[in-house]
């Protein structure tokens, strides 16, 4: 079959997105030779800005052209009725693209089959939180998941919990959601990387601290974590610390503010958008990973966290123990006290930080991009015998 790779070309800004579509890419394209398909990019750019040595491997790479703003007007107004209207569906057919491969949850549904990824459903789970619901988002969500869910020749979930909750909301049978697990960052495993402990001197950090790598979404929960920051320095005295990387989404503000108010700016540091390597020296130098958002089950940061040997302190949300296993220690995210607790339990008990050190290396290699690319290989082979019973 020709199968179309969809890789969009997220920004390095956007956070995990851009990290599971690279390493998707790579895990990929360094299993072309394991395929009797034909392949070809399609991309918004030129792969070879982002892949250095991507002339070594035998695949076409096509650029998507952008939208016309009267094409974009008319795909909003008739999307539900018509389908896609794009640029991406004109490019399929003119290619003779028999499945499309889509390596993030695809942005419209297209003519020919394909495979789409799903990270998860939280404008249904809850629907109270602004990046989900305001400004007309939750019905632009509702729509869109209506149909591109439904079209799917294939829907892939990290956990079983996301597989019934896809089903439940959509009435798609389970057969066609395929549950494999979010993959751990090859760039996290390496051994060379692990050896690179970096220098965090540059800023400022005294004595020990937790990271949370997180964009700043409401759902992220910044504010409990600053909430449990202040019972351990009070209630436990620890002298711990926080240190905040990622992008703005409209709640930093608010953030900063809740600091101030809790006399806590010396012991709270917001770094912004870190490069790759400043975000491993920060893993690896950190007492713990603190992860208390409120969506998921597929949380990307507590896997490179387990890679590169820093444990793991997360939220309970739904299906976070199939994601962790025995890996992390979970607490309930909307209460500070069970956070603090919980950190405080690791702080006092080195040998269990040993252990959950040595459990998420463990989890963290058992699934890797390439294992979860051999997967999806597996599901085009599978679907091959069917579409030879008809043609393009």
């Amino acid at each position: 079959m020709k199968v179309g790779i969809y890789f969009p070309g997220s920004l390095p800004e956007s956070g995990g997105a851009y990290t599971y579509e690279y390493e998707l890419l790579c895990s990929f394209l360094s299993l072309l030779h394991e395929s009797h398909h034909e392949f070809c990019i399609l991309s918004n750019i030129n792969v070879t800005n982002v892949v250095s040595d991507f002339s070594r491997y035998n695949i076409s790479n096509v650029i998507i052209p952008r939208n016309s703003l009267v094409a974009l007007i008319f795909k909003k107004i008739l999307f539900r009725y018509v389908g896609a209207t794009s640029s991406l569906n004109k490019v399929i057919a003119d290619n003779d693209i028999e499945v499309l491969l889509s390596l993030i949850p695809i942005t419209e549904p297209v003519d020919c089959p394909y495979i789409t990824p799903l990270w998860d459903l939280q404008h249904r789970l809850q629907p109270w939180f602004p990046e989900v619901s305001e400004n007309g988002l939750w019905s632009k969500r509702e729509n869109h998941y209506s149909v591109t869910l439904r079209r799917a020749m294939t829907i892939v979930t990290g956990t079983l919990e996301s597989q019934s909750e896809i089903s439940s909301f959509y009435g798609i049978p389970k057969e066609r959601i395929k549950v494999l697990p979010m993959p751990t960052p090859d760039y996290c495993i390496s051994t060379q990387q692990r050896r690179n402990r970096g220098n965090i001197k540059q800023f400022n950090i005294n004595g020990s601290y937790l990271f949370y790598p997180a964009q700043f979404w409401a759902h992220k929960n910044h504010v409990n974590c600053i909430r449990a920051l202040k019972i351990l320095r009070h209630k436990y005295e620890i002298p711990l610390s926080l240190v905040f990387v990622g992008s703005d989404k409209g709640n930093l503000p608010y953030v900063t503010d809740f600091i101030s108010e809790q006399g806590l700016n010396t012991y709270v540091h917001i770094l912004g958008f870190l490069s790759r390597d400043d975000i491993i020296s920060l893993y690896q130098n950190a007492f713990a990973l603190i992860f208390p958002t409120f969506f998921g089950p597929d949380n990307l940061p507590p896997l490179e966290a387990f890679a590169l040997g820093c444990p793991v302190v997360a939220s309970n949300v739904l299906g976070a123990d199939e994601q962790f296993g025995n890996a992390a220690l979970l607490f309930n995210p909307s209460d500070p006290d069970e956070i603090a607790k919980a950190i405080a339990t690791l702080f006092h008990n080195p040998t269990l930080r040993t252990e959950l050190i040595d459990r998420g290396y463990q989890r963290a290699v058992k699934w890797t991009g390439k294992d979860y690319m051999r997967a999806i290989l597996s599901i085009l082979d599978e679907f091959e015998n069917i579409r030879i019973s008809w043609k393009t």
